[in-house]
């Protein structure tokens, strides 16, 4: 098998939680499990970017080096638990690869909290099965189910229009000699938006006038304030930047109820009555989990979805600041007051490498809100130093008027 292009990636300016000959042993590692012959066919036949597993295969980038060697060490800790094989076929189709790569990084998190608590991986039949089955209390087999939280259309519209805004504002508009200036923006309707030069062009008039310009822009679809944060010792003192929110509609939180109800009929047909199992979501973008996070404890309150134990939020992404490179998860967990205590199971997690609290985002009142940011400086949050994220900015009514 030739070299892949992702083992070929390297940078000197941090440390890296995989070194160069680990890469090469993981890619030979997934060709065995994978099929070197399949790799070759998948990579090189017309259109072979079209496959997400092609696509970081040949890619020589930190995203794709992190990828690959997580895929492989996820594998490793799994081998040899039943029904493995059929989740490694799924990765071989385009259209179930992602979907089966977030069951087989849950699956690890969990073999890793606690060797032998999977049990197996049913194969998929004409009855109802859960993606993972782990060992219970008394040795019975618990279910978990594994659901994608793929953006909406809506959500993929307003975040590609808000990132174009906020790299040209980044770009083009603010220089060095601004100091630390932060820029705000929040679009008032995720249906009506303003277009971008109409941003833009507020932003390029008010930063021309100086400091005697007003900190605020009203307009009908959108309004802008700009802040300037006094030096510090931090990464949080020193960012230069832009971000941009606006309201999430509501139908596009309640995607997770559905998400959640399929997801708790499986575990009723798989589990039996009385029994309850453990609903893992793979999301995006880490900001997206506050709003799900707050109307699954309301759905919880009022009594919905009692055989569920809880719900895992994770999104997996690169740590690409000190104090070293790496697979970085974000992770939270709903649990769910009304399910019985009798049907709770224990379970214990481990991640391949840090981690860090996906609610970090949650602001009490604040408005459910889609958000993007282009920042010259890291933003130190959660438990992990170095995570890029937007600045912690809460929505509120006064800022839509």
């Amino acid at each position: 098998m030739e070299v892949p292009p992702w083992t070929l990636w390297w940078q000197d300016d941090l440390p890296c939680q995989f070194s160069t000959e680990r890469a090469r042993e993981n890619a030979a590692f997934l060709g065995e499990i994978l099929g070197a012959d399949w790799i070759r066919r998948v990579t090189t036949h017309p259109g072979a970017d079209h496959h997400p597993f092609a696509l970081r295969w040949l890619t020589r980038g930190a995203g794709a080096f992190m990828e690959m060697n997580c895929l492989a060490e996820d594998i490793r800790v799994l081998d040899g638990i039943p029904g493995l094989d059929s989740v490694i076929a799924n990765l071989r189709k385009t259209e179930e690869f992602l979907s089966s790569r977030l069951v087989v990084h849950v699956a690890a998190i969990l073999e890793r909290g606690r060797r032998g608590s999977v049990r197996r991986f049913p194969e998929a039949g004409s009855a109802p099965v859960p993606d993972i089955l782990m060992e219970g209390q008394g040795g019975d087999e618990w279910p978990v189910e594994v659901k994608m939280m793929e953006r909406s259309y809506v959500e993929e519209e307003i975040l590609r229009f808000a990132r174009a805004v906020a790299e040209e504002i980044q770009e083009a508009i603010l220089r060095p000699a601004d100091g630390d200036t932060l820029v705000e923006i929040v679009l008032k309707c995720p249906h009506h938006l303003p277009t971008r030069g109409e941003i833009v062009g507020a932003i390029a008039d008010r930063m021309a006038k100086g400091a005697s310009a007003p900190l605020r822009i009203h307009r009908e679809r959108f309004n802008a304030c700009f802040r300037r944060i006094p030096g510090g010792d931090t990464a949080r003192d020193r960012a230069q930047g832009c971000y941009v929110l606006c309201p999430a509609p509501r139908k596009d939180t309640l995607r997770i109820e559905d998400r959640v109800k399929r997801a708790a009929a499986q575990i009723a047909a798989s589990a039996g009555e009385g029994r309850s199992g453990l609903v893992c979501v793979g999301i995006e973008e880490g900001p997206s989990s506050t709003r799900m996070n707050r109307h699954l404890l309301r759905c919880f309150k009022a009594g919905k979805f009692a055989n569920v134990q809880g719900v895992m939020f994770l999104h997996t992404g690169t740590q690409s600041a000190p104090p070293q490179r790496s697979v970085l998860d974000l992770f939270g967990l709903t649990p769910n007051p009304r399910c019985p205590a009798a049907s709770v199971e224990p379970f214990a997690i481990k991640f391949v490498g840090p981690w860090s609290s996906i609610f970090w985002f949650d602001f009490p009142g604040a408005i459910p809100a889609y958000r993007t940011e282009d920042l010259s400086d890291t933003v130190l949050v959660g438990l992990t130093p170095g995570l890029r994220v937007p600045p912690p900015r809460r929505l509120t009514s006064e800022d839509l008027l």
